[in-house]
């Protein structure tokens, strides 16, 4: 319980000057409250823990609720918002990202940042990226189709999963996400199974075309009668 007595104790103790999330920020902050971390109650002062928050995959979500952390900066609060051209704009291979945060903040962290932390070309690919819109919106609204495609499809089979807003999908494949992942590569197919990072009989699915995402699906069904029939 994140918000439990014994979280609680350890956050009085430790007192943390930054706070990172993944989470939508509205979200996370009512967490923050329930732990009695000063973040977010007011503008920075000498006490507020500055949050910074992780919105890789922010461009994915369709949550009416979701807060961006911007909406934060632009009243003043010590928040820093990390973004990356490697997910929707698919720029992966120039490793480019940027973080946006108040002027005073953005100053702080100029003092630390390598002088060529990136190169021209990438900062160059990253702004015409940004300029086409309907590339976005395309791989946007491809995202949220095909995910309901994959929904429909795991009910079918009787596998859990967990609605996402991100680009992939966490599912419980129900046999030994290892060897499954053996048999799907036999297929030419490509999953991350989860037992190395503690989820045994759990794989992370990228969502992409409709046309790999079929193959991805009769693949899993493929070889999931495989190994179920031993």
């Amino acid at each position: 319980n994140i918000a439990g007595p014994t979280s609680k104790k350890l956050i009085r103790r430790v007192r943390p000057g930054v706070l990172l999330t993944c989470a939508n920020l509205r979200l996370a902050v009512r967490a923050f409250r329930a732990l009695d971390l000063p973040a977010l109650e007011r503008p920075a002062n000498a006490t507020s823990a500055i949050v910074v928050v992780d919105e890789a995959y922010a461009e994915y979500t369709a949550d009416p609720d979701f807060a961006p952390g911007i909406e934060f900066i632009a009243r003043g609060y010590p928040v820093i918002v990390l973004r990356t051209f490697s997910k929707i704009y698919a720029l992966a291979g120039v490793r480019l990202g940027y973080a946006i945060s108040t002027p005073e903040l953005i100053r702080y962290m100029d003092q630390v940042r390598p002088t060529f932390n990136t190169n021209r070309f990438a900062q160059f690919a990253g702004m015409e990226a940004m300029k086409d819109r309907e590339h976005f919106e395309k791989c946007r609204q491809m995202v949220l189709d095909e995910k309901k495609y994959y929904y429909a499809e795991f009910e079918k089979m009787g596998l859990y999963y967990m609605p996402t807003s991100a680009n992939f999908i966490f599912v419980g494949v129900g046999v030994d996400d290892l060897k499954l992942h053996g048999e799907l590569v036999k297929q030419g197919v490509i999953l991350r199974p989860l037992s190395d990072w503690g989820y045994r009989g759990f794989m992370r699915i990228t969502i992409g075309t409709h046309e790999q995402n079929t193959k991805v699906v009769a693949g899993m069904k493929r070889a999931l009668a495989q190994l179920k029939k031993g």
